[in-house]
């Protein structure tokens, strides 16, 4: 049969990760492989053999039933008037950037030339 990593089993079976460790690994109730790359992995007619119909078992567990397909639509919805939203906002800050870039090269050939120097009456030189 198929082979699952530990954190698969669990969630196969219904039990935490630690409980199967805890439980029946340790125990030796339900054996372990090792895979190509030295993880530990577990056939899945040892679990059918320990816990028996381990469908009822994932069957309960699984968030994604029931969706409301209204449900979803409305969150894509939001989603999408977000990214309209983000989208303008990104525009007009573009646009505020290259107002500053502008004025940036309006002033800078004034701070180049530097303040200007015209010779006062008091000044003794």
């Amino acid at each position: 049969m198929a082979k699952v990593s530990i954190s698969e089993a669990a969630r196969l079976v219904g039990i935490s990760r630690s409980a199967l460790y805890r439980g029946y690994i340790s125990q030796g109730k339900v054996s372990i492989e090792r895979d190509y790359r030295n993880a530990p992995v577990v056939d899945t007619s040892e679990l059918l053999r320990v816990f028996g119909d381990i469908s009822k078992a994932t069957a309960e567990h699984r968030p994604d039933q029931g969706v409301d397909m209204a449900q979803l639509q409305a969150e894509v919805a939001r989603m999408q008037a977000l990214v309209q939203l983000y989208e303008s906002q990104l525009a007009e800050a573009k646009e505020r950037e290259d107002w500053f870039k502008r004025k940036i090269d309006q002033l800078q050939p004034q701070a180049l030339a530097g303040p200007e120097t015209k010779r006062k009456w008091w000044w003794p030189w």
